[in-house]
């Protein structure tokens, strides 16, 4: 489906991310990784064509002014 064990894990964090409200810093304390992490899975999963672009942490660089 989505190629990579790594691709999978991101693609089911932003299933979880997009309907929780929470924020990122708060996911990657849950899911232990880096926030910062999280950006440069965002454009890996649209440059695949597996994530839209007004999903997954579309909202967070709002939250974190």
């Amino acid at each position: 489906m989505s190629g990579s064990p790594a691709n999978e894990r991101w693609l089911r964090l932003a299933q979880e991310h997009e309907p929780s409200g929470l924020s990122i810093r708060e996911l990657a304390r849950r899911h232990d990784f880096n926030p910062s992490t999280s950006f440069s899975w965002k454009s890996r999963l649209r440059r695949m064509g597996l994530l839209s672009s007004i999903s997954f942490f579309a909202l967070e660089s709002s939250s974190c002014r």
